[in-house]
């Protein structure tokens, strides 16, 4: 996907994220991780690991609204 989750970082270094509940990867990600010999960083690095999206809100914002 040329960037997985790392390019929420080139969206504006000025956002502070935190990723806390990420989607457990399917298990396509670990046949392309053994036939690349690709580290699991390298794996989050370049893919997105089966994660849909992102979504970006104002600090204090966001849970309530996610239903958390």
């Amino acid at each position: 996907t040329g960037g997985g989750l790392s390019r929420l970082i080139r969206k504006s270094p000025m956002v502070h994220f935190v990723l806390d509940r990420l989607a457990t990867p399917q298990p396509e990600f670990e046949v392309i991780q053994r036939y690349k010999k690709a580290s699991l960083k390298e794996m989050h690095e370049a893919l997105n690991m089966g994660q849909g999206l992102a979504v970006i809100v104002k600090q204090g914002q966001g849970a309530e609204e996610i239903g958390r």
